[in-house]
């Protein structure tokens, strides 16, 4: 049987991996002056790898199965050379319903550091993969393999120091290859390809990715640093992103945090690119990843959602200014559906300690221009500033008016996309200025009416 980690005394970290299931096998050994042979045979039945989290200190809930093989069959030929202390295994096979793996193995130096090379192919049925891939990587990430995995490894299976420069990433040379048919990752539909990767000197090192999305392309060349103390994922500056369609799926998974006008939107048209200058993603907390870039639409337009929709309100209120009667009116009665558009332009964006900052986001509701700077929290907080310039044609009719001319109407928004929060305050103020303005015209046009009766005589 195979024991958890609780079982052997070992203390669990936070979040940990581990095998459990039931073996049974059976081991033929032979021998002669020169040669000890193993023929061996086992049975795993009910093999789950399973998967525990909790915070420091918190008490362990129920484990996780992360992947499950009813049964596994593994067989081969061991030999090991009494003369040259050398260890081989031959036709290692491991048939299952959910995984196979063909491979073989030798051991140099079998009593001392035992270095170690392998290879071989492992096949595995892609619907488990992709429960596994979305149990570390989350829902947002969808993956549809090619069923087969190739892989070479080499190095010491004994430290020779506990510095961190001898952890086993930088003493362990290994390639593998696979590849997918369909993936999605944050909304984006990616097309096949295939993933090479090195692991040397402490350094998982990915051949540059292309790879369609629809008419765009998705560019990179990660590279993970494995070493304990620094582990994490890091992209090389460059396009990530090109040309691709921006869909209500993309918004809402990726772009609302940099574009939170796109937060809820039912329809969307156009296309985006996004360019990065930095991208830092530590491996054990993505949250506090740090990001640089730009987002660069091309010819967007939006259907919003809920929260964009409590503006536009707003902005066609204070577009009625003109026009007393309707500005009163404005806040009250249903509007007509509006579009969000975006001429071609490049955002700039910062992700800093679980902070998504954005500048220089400027877009039009109809034909009036909404300026948006702030930042969307990955727990989907808000911390946002419309501001509505005043157009001189709101105005241009009303002397009481004409003293917001060059000004911004600024809004903050803040809550969460769930429940956004609209300051309203500003609208209050620009109402009650305006009631004002109206009132003082009232008296003066009516002063003026008198006076004219008087020097008429009438």
């Amino acid at each position: 049987r195979l024991r958890t980690a609780d079982e052997f005394g070992h203390r669990r970290e936070p979040q940990s991996t581990w095998p459990r299931g039931t073996a049974v096998g059976q081991l033929k050994l032979a021998s002669n002056a020169d040669q000890l042979q193993a023929d061996i045979s086992t049975t795993v039945e009910q093999l789950q790898l399973v998967r525990t989290s909790a915070a420091a200190g918190a008490v362990y809930g129920q484990p996780e199965i992360v992947w499950a093989e009813p049964l596994l069959e593994l067989s081969g030929v061991a030999k090991y050379a009494t003369a040259t202390d050398h260890f081989q295994v031959e036709k290692l096979q491991v048939v299952g319903k959910t995984l196979q793996l063909s491979s073989s193995a030798t051991i140099e130096r079998l009593s001392t550091d035992g270095l170690l090379r392998a290879n071989g192919l492992v096949e595995y049925a892609p619907e488990e993969l992709a429960k596994l891939v979305a149990s570390f990587a989350g829902q947002e990430v969808q993956l549809q393999g090619d069923r087969q995995v190739r892989f070479q490894l080499a190095g010491p299976l004994r430290a020779a120091t506990n510095s961190p420069a001898s952890h086993w990433t930088h003493s362990w040379d290994v390639t593998g290859e696979a590849g997918w048919s369909s993936a999605g990752v944050y909304g984006l539909a990616l097309g096949g390809g295939k993933l090479k990767a090195a692991l040397r000197e402490g350094q998982l090192q990915i051949e540059p990715l292309d790879v369609a999305v629809g008419e765009g392309r998705f560019t990179a060349q990660p590279l993970v640093r494995l070493t304990p103390d620094a582990q994490q994922l890091l992209l090389r500056p460059g396009p990530l992103v090109t040309n691709v369609s921006i869909s209500p799926e993309v918004s809402e998974q990726m772009l609302k945090y940099v574009a939170p006008i796109l937060a809820g939107a039912t329809r969307t048209e156009g296309e985006f690119s996004v360019d990065l200058a930095q991208a830092e993603v530590p491996l054990g907390n993505p949250q506090q990843s740090r990001v640089q870039g730009q987002l660069t639409t091309h010819r967007l337009a939006v259907s919003p959602g809920p929260m964009m929709n409590q503006l536009i309100a707003l902005v066609k209120q204070v577009e009625s200014l003109s026009k007393r009667k309707q500005f009163l009116q404005a806040a009250v009665q249903p509007r007509t559906k509006s579009f969000l558009t975006m001429v071609e332009q490049e955002i700039e964006f910062q992700v800093v300690e679980g902070r998504v900052y954005h500048r220089n986001l400027e877009f039009l509701v109809d034909d009036a221009p909404v300026r948006s700077y702030g930042s969307v929290g990955f727990d989907q907080t808000l911390a946002l500033m419309i501001e509505i310039p005043i157009q001189d044609k709101w105005i241009e009719s009303e002397p009481a008016l004409r003293g917001f001319a060059g000004q911004s109407l600024r809004l903050p928004i803040y809550g969460t996309f769930q429940k956004p929060k609209i300051d309203e305050r500003a609208i209050a103020d620009l109402t009650r200025q305006l009631l004002q303005g109206a009132a003082r015209q009232a008296l003066g046009d009516e002063l003026n009416r008198q006076f004219e009766k008087l020097f008429r005589g009438d």
